[in-house]
């Protein structure tokens, strides 16, 4: 091994020690021979979680714990200001996204984290029943995403107004086509092994885990986005203070999955170096 690819092999092994604080739960599994000779831990936590053995520690973590705070006084403001005038086709649309992109999406990224807030309730969760549950959260997410978008659509429709003519409608159309496409990636990722002989699932599993940070960060400012348009009417405060919100759960909600992303990249680059 050279000099460099000893250094390189370092750098992955530091950031390794450094994502256990912020992991987003059990790596990915490889197949036979993809698997890094870099260590077990790894292959072996993977292998614990298949089988029934519990991640996380019985509480949640700080970071989560605020995030599910902000994430149920950001769908309260927002759905208190949609039904405020009263009950209208259009009062469902925002209403609909944030329980979409926050309520269930958020949750289902964080089903991985060791410190899910769901370990009050169910403290030894296997990797196998996270993985179930970031799937039907993720499905609810999707069903709740569609129906806003099918809403707003139609409002246009009966309005007789011009479609994705603002800042926020072409964010919330390109949100919308992201998270179909991830959507139909977590179908890949569920049955990766069955797709193996197209793409290994190491690659699969990578490109969904990047696509569901982008829909994340798509979605999260599509939200904002109304925030400072004529829809807004609750005054400044409010304003940056659900801004506010809405960026510190974006930030530590894809903050664990990007690290973990980056660490396997680098992971990946170092062992497919080494192969060589």
């Amino acid at each position: 091994m050279s000099a460099s690819e000893v250094r390189a092999r370092a750098r992955v092994d530091a950031l390794h020690r450094c994502s256990d604080s912020v992991a987003s739960g059990p790596a990915m599994e490889t197949d036979g021979d993809e698997t890094p000779p870099r260590d077990n831990e790894r292959a072996q936590l993977t292998a614990g979680a298949g089988a029934g053995v519990g991640v996380g520690n019985g509480r949640p973590d700080t970071y989560t714990f605020f995030t599910t705070f902000f994430v149920v006084l950001v769908i309260a403001a927002i759905t208190g200001v949609s039904f405020k005038d009263g009950i209208s086709l259009f009062s469902f649309h925002p209403t609909l996204m944030v329980f979409g992109w926050l309520l269930f999406m958020a949750s289902a990224v964080n089903a991985f984290s060791p410190g899910d807030i769901t370990v009050l309730f169910f403290p030894n969760v296997s990797h196998q029943q996270r993985v179930q549950r970031h799937w039907i959260l993720q499905v609810c997410s999707i069903v709740c995403i569609t129906s806003a978008f099918i809403i707003i659509v139609a409002n246009k429709i009966r309005a007789d107004k011009y479609h994705f003519t603002s800042l926020h409608g072409c964010f919330g159309l390109t949100s919308f086509i992201i998270a179909a496409a991830t959507g139909l990636g977590g179908v890949a990722t569920l049955y990766s092994s069955k797709l193996k002989a197209l793409l290994s699932p190491v690659y699969i599993k990578l490109l969904h885990s990047c696509f569901g940070i982008i829909t994340f960060i798509f979605g999260t400012v599509t939200m904002i986005l109304p925030l400072f348009s004529s829809w807004w009417t609750s005054g400044d405060f409010f304003r940056y203070g659900i801004t506010a919100m809405l960026i510190f759960i974006l930030v530590f909600t894809v903050l664990r999955p990007w690290v973990k992303f980056y660490v396997r990249i680098t992971e990946r680059v170092v062992y497919l170096r080494s192969t060589n």
